[in-house]
């Protein structure tokens, strides 16, 4: 039998790179765990998508995926390693990468596992589908497109570095950035590359595909606007540090946040700032907007609501731990996860807090919703599905974890 293995990694503050990684044997798993009294509840409220939901990556999910309802999903499933990648739902089936090197397919009402396919480096990088192919990068500095429904690898295609990056898909198109410092665009069909650019830096930030252009961040500190037909660069703004974060764009401006503190909004057409907002300490959260709100959160412990116009703070709150996971929204409550462990639903309006459940470890990834039920994975190796309404614990999931690529 293969005995299990460990292996301990310093990473740098961006995705993927908070964590000391463990890593298991893939044919192994550690036996599930009931959790007791994880949910806190304050108050009673009332085409699937990528990454945050769609090529924006928006974070916007419609009013069904998140109303109550009383059979909503209720479930957890342990990994064999830590999750930052954030979950994407399709068809019925929940898709999620893991420090483990493998991504998974979820029934997405029972939990059960229905594939699991595993590389040669941990997958922080959030799966996207399309045309029933699955497409999510490893840090073993490949871009993999895999059968929905099979778990059958289809292509692969090589960069020079890691990828956390995770792609968006428009137009036929697969975008992604890579730790070699390159941007590309890939023909979502063959894995044939249509172009790339080289920036100056490595590349964690997820991009954003919005009327032909495509905007991400880099390590070089800037934020790119690039044509996605041609790859050309239409423009780039220059912050004081890393941008990790993916950006949001909303009527004629684009939203992110740097590791120089700052949350910037900035003119899609000219590349021009707009205004800036200073935190007290790196911005990683991406920003969503709804309702000319702009929502994100900070590694100094806050999670903010600004006036998307202006940039004036109509309210903030305070959690536990910095917070790299990005915010998703249905029927007037955002949620979240931070490094405190908790997932948060809060009022979007008035901030305040609706409830809170309690995971194992630190909440990096995003939340996806659907079925009555939010799902997100956490540093403590589970992926969970809990009820939109914050009632009910979620149970685990019973069974081997396969070491095949198909099952």
């Amino acid at each position: 039998m293969i005995s299990i293995g460990a292996l301990v990694l310093s990473l740098a503050v961006v995705l993927g790179a908070f964590l000391i990684s463990h890593h298991r044997d893939p044919a192994q798993s550690s036996p599930p765990r009931v959790k007791q009294n994880q949910l806190v509840v304050k108050a009673r409220g009332k085409e699937t998508a990528m990454f945050r939901k769609d090529p924006e990556h928006s974070g916007l999910y419609d009013d069904n995926s998140g109303s109550a309802r009383n059979d909503a999903p209720s479930w957890e499933f342990m990994t064999g390693g830590k999750i930052v990648s954030s979950p994407w739902i399709d068809g019925g089936t929940v898709y999620s990468g893991s420090q483990d090197h493998s991504v998974y397919a979820f029934d997405a009402v029972t939990g059960e596992k229905k594939w699991r396919f595993t590389t040669d480096g941990m997958v922080d990088s959030s799966p996207a589908v399309s045309s029933g192919i699955v497409y999510f990068g490893s840090q073993d500095s490949y871009l993999y497109a895999v059968d929905a429904s099979t778990g059958a690898g289809l292509w692969k295609f090589r960069t020079g570095g890691a990828i956390n990056s995770s792609p968006a898909i428009s137009g036929g198109l697969v975008f992604f950035g890579s730790m070699d410092n390159n941007f590309y665009a890939l023909d979502g069909g063959s894995g044939q590359e249509k172009w790339q650019i080289q920036t100056g830096g490595k590349i964690y930030s997820s991009p954003v595909i919005d009327n032909g252009t495509v905007y991400f961040g880099s390590n070089d500190d800037y934020l790119y606007a690039v044509d996605a037909a041609t790859g050309k660069v239409k423009w780039k703004f220059a912050t004081g540090d890393s941008v990790t974060s993916t950006p949001a764009v909303w009527q004629g401006m684009v939203f992110f946040g740097s590791e120089d503190d700052n949350f910037y909004a900035v003119d899609v057409a000219t590349g021009v700032q707009r205004w800036e907002f200073q935190t007290g300490y790196f911005v990683n959260s991406s920003a969503l907007v709804k309702n000319g709100a702009v929502f994100f959160g900070s590694q100094d412990d806050k999670f903010y609501c600004l006036d998307a116009a202006s940039g004036q703070e109509r309210w903030e709150y305070k959690t536990g731990g910095g917070i790299y996971s990005s915010a998703a929204v249905t029927n007037g409550t955002v949620y979240f996860g931070s490094k405190d462990g908790k997932v948060y639903a809060l009022d979007a309006e008035s901030g305040a807090e609706k409830w809170d459940y309690h995971t194992g470890d630190w909440v990096l990834a995003s939340p996806s919703m659907a079925n009555g039920s939010l799902y997100v994975g956490s540093v403590d190796g589970n992926l969970y599905a809990v009820p939109i309404d914050g009632q009910g614990t979620p149970e685990p999931v019973s069974g081997p974890l396969a070491s095949s690529n198909s099952g």
